[in-house]
């Protein structure tokens, strides 16, 4: 009986499985389109079945485009007027030329778009003719640099670079921790590969995220990882108050004698 009982259980969430999973895929209807308008329809653990009217959509004109981006390719849409992603308008893509280019990017004939998340942002002034990708977070054209979509107007773009898998950049005059320029002393300058990220260093500084490290010394300063480094005297652990290296933050730095550790 008690191998049944066990048996029957087993049966139970296996049916209870593939029923949740068949309900979703019902439920999950995406575009739905008729002679009165266009919705977009979901279905949300929280809520069950949402259903967004998209207000702006023509009917007649309206398709579901199937790209092959990295997720449902049901997401994406346009008609004659605008291009919708997961109901929503991408404002300022052109319906006509929009289409996935490289990684998080997306182009139409005259604006490149960030994807981050469920939100697209145009990279202001960035050419889709002229623009590099980089890496995930950085992108090049003939004018600016963008660090996840926020614009950096190098010194001298015809020598900029990008330390690898890093925060920090460089062109022959000046260095920039994403999207900031950071004064340093540029012939001496260079990134510290075991936080390669966010430090670097100088003749003059340590900088961690763009902020002068102060209270270290600097000949024997060390990077331990992302977060934390040491010299001969102290050990120390870096954080932030910020959330965008473009908003106002200040660096917050917890300094510990490595005496105090070793014992």
């Amino acid at each position: 009986m008690q191998v049944k009982l066990e048996t029957c259980q087993h049966r139970t969430k296996v049916y209870l499985f593939l029923g949740v999973i068949l309900a979703l895929l019902g439920c999950n209807k995406g575009y739905v389109v008729t002679k009165r308008g266009v919705t977009w329809e979901i279905w949300s653990t929280r809520s069950g079945t949402e259903i967004i009217n998209i207000e702006a959509a023509d009917p007649s004109s309206f398709e579901v485009l199937t790209w092959e981006v990295s997720e449902s390719v049901y997401n994406f849409a346009r008609d004659k007027g605008h291009v919708y992603y997961r109901g929503e308008v991408i404002l300022g893509a052109d319906p006509s030329s929009f289409r996935p280019h490289k990684r998080n990017y997306f182009v139409d004939s005259k604006r490149v778009f960030l994807k981050q998340w469920n939100d697209f942002h145009e990279l202001i002034g960035c050419s889709p003719q002229t623009m590099r990708i980089i890496d995930d977070f950085w992108i090049v054209d003939e004018k600016y640099v963008y660090f996840a979509g926020h614009r950096l107007e190098p010194t001298d773009i015809r020598s900029f670079f990008v330390y690898p898998d890093s925060g920090w950049a460089c062109d022959d005059i000046d260095c920039y921790y994403e999207n900031v320029k950071v004064t340093v002393d540029r012939e001496s300058f260079e990134s510290l590969p075991d936080a390669r990220s966010v430090m670097a260093k100088d003749r003059n500084n340590v900088y961690w995220c763009g902020w002068v490290v102060e209270g270290c010394d600097h000949d024997s300063f060390q990077a331990i990882d992302n977060w934390s480094g040491k010299d001969k005297n102290n050990h120390f652990r870096f954080r932030s108050t910020w959330a965008n290296r473009s908003e106002a933050g200040s660096l917050e730095v917890e300094i510990t004698p490595l005496d105090s550790i070793s014992q």
